[in-house]
């Protein structure tokens, strides 16, 4: 609660320090007694200089409020580190990670390390918030040193001068500005997802109609009407398939129980969160912002995490095995999925352009070229996931090996080889399924070109079957 009436110190405090006060002198001349009244001492002292600053006296659930009135330093500082000029190497204030009863400023600029697994120390001194301009969200980086590497001189397993790939790691910075412009692109996604399939339906629902004014027959629009639903059902059950297999991974209690799932919980509660992941990846919501709980709480097994405050941000790093394995895992939608959309997207493009030709009418026109954009980003995030499961599964195959990354640190580590190999094994049910141990590379990007090929040759037969069928169109 906000409190700035206060011109002393609160009332609590100078309890708890008159309480200790009096445990002191019942002590005597004890060392931790005199220690321990010496610090909190300090730390009210602070409070006292933070009234005066001038800031106001605020309990953790709010803001830090203080003047506008900042100094020219302050302004000067500021504008250094929003250019991205400030480059120096933090000085770290407390790691309660390793300290837990440190005591630290809460307002203070330094590093503060929360909670800490497997990221080094380095990295987080280190890293940038903001390069030439740019926000930055993720880092590629030496595991060892926690040194930054350029991602883009890495873009496969390929060595990094003397740097193995395997030595490399990835961690996505998570800052309130990414969780804003996220969320932002994520309602906005979502918005359209839904604008497109309302039109899309009630396009194909008025092509069923006979009283439509359309210049194709009543027999060829049914049809095309016909095939849109369909394939916008397929997708649907592509969801729910996808929705399921989440649903029962998430409420096992043995494989994650993030889910709170009992028989004799009513049936909202119980089949909510499936139908809610089942809209989830119709709307295409990110998984960053779906699995936000999962991936900031501090509880893990082997993923690196970083809980901080850095230049006065609150931040998160989530880390993974490297950059293509964060695209990988995080493009869950299937390549049946996007082909579906694309054909659905195209289908309804051509309609569009061919009744806009025929009637004279520019509104045909304008409402095909959002399908254009969509089809797109589709073959676009389809040829993208190719290339990042590629590398991933090339990943997984160098962990496996009896020299690879994985069993040597096996060796180095308390974890036995079993429990590393059951780590692998898990990552590949849970992205590649289908695919053998003894398949070295995954090629998925031919059968991807076949099937867009195949696809555009039966989208140019329906087209001709279009044509044919609008009369006024020859």
């Amino acid at each position: 609660m906000l409190n700035p009436q206060y011109d002393s110190l609160p009332a609590d405090s100078t309890r708890v320090l008159a309480a200790q006060q009096q445990t002191t002198g019942s002590a005597g001349n004890d060392g931790i007694s005199k220690g321990f009244t010496t610090s909190f001492r300090e730390q009210i002292q602070r409070g006292q200089e933070a009234l005066e600053n001038p800031h106001f006296f605020c309990t953790p659930c709010d803001k830090e409020w203080c003047d506008s009135d900042n100094s020219d330093e302050d302004v000067e500082e500021d504008e250094l580190y929003a250019s991205g000029e400030v480059r120096q190497r933090r000085t770290l204030a407390a790691d309660f990670s390793e300290n837990p009863h440190a005591v630290v400023n809460p307002y203070t600029k330094d590093l503060v390390i929360c909670s800490r697994t497997e990221v080094p120390e380095e990295l987080l001194r280190s890293f940038p918030f903001i390069t030439d301009g740019q926000l930055e969200s993720g880092f590629t980086y030496n595991r060892h040193t926690g040194e930054i590497i350029d991602e883009l001189s890495s873009p496969s397993r390929t060595d990094v001068g003397s740097l193995p790939w395997s030595d490399q790691g990835y961690v996505r910075l998570i800052t309130t500005n990414w969780w804003y412009n996220t969320l932002l692109i994520a309602l906005a996604i979502a918005s359209l997802n839904v604008m497109g399939k309302n039109a899309n339906l009630i396009f194909c629902f008025c092509l069923l109609g006979e009283g439509y004014d359309s210049p194709i027959a009543v027999v060829p629009r049914r049809l095309v009407a016909l095939s849109i639903l369909v394939l916008e059902v397929f997708q649907v059950c592509v969801f729910c398939k996808m929705a399921l297999r989440e649903f029962r991974m998430k409420k096992n209690k043995a494989k994650s129980g993030d889910l709170i799932f009992n028989k004799n919980l009513a049936a909202k509660d119980r089949t909510g969160p499936f139908w809610a992941l089942v809209l989830f990846h119709i709307l295409e919501i990110d998984v960053l912002v779906k699995d936000i709980v999962k991936y900031a709480h501090p509880f893990k097994d082997k993923q690196p995490f970083a809980a901080f405050k850095a230049d006065g941000h609150r931040c998160f790093m989530f880390g993974f095995r490297g950059i293509h394995h964060f695209h990988a895992a995080h493009m869950p939608r299937p390549y049946s999925a996007l082909l579906t959309q694309i054909l659905i997207e195209a289908i309804l493009f051509i309609f569009k352009v061919l009744s806009a030709i025929a009637t004279r009418n520019l509104s045909y026109f304008v409402m095909a070229l959002p399908g254009l954009f969509i089809i797109y980003i589709k073959a676009n995030d389809g040829f993208k996931r190719a290339r990042h499961r590629k590398h991933m599964w090339q990943n997984l195959q160098e962990a496996r090996l009896p020299g690879g990354d994985d069993m040597q640190r096996s060796r180095t580590s308390d974890l036995p080889e079993e429990e590393v190999t059951r780590a692998l094994v898990k990552t590949k049910v849970l992205h590649f399924r289908d695919v053998p141990w003894d398949q070295e590379e995954l090629d998925e990007r031919t059968p991807l070109v076949l099937k867009m090929a195949a696809m555009f040759i039966m989208l140019g037969v329906a087209t001709g079957f279009l044509c044919h069928a609008i009369d006024k169109f020859f």
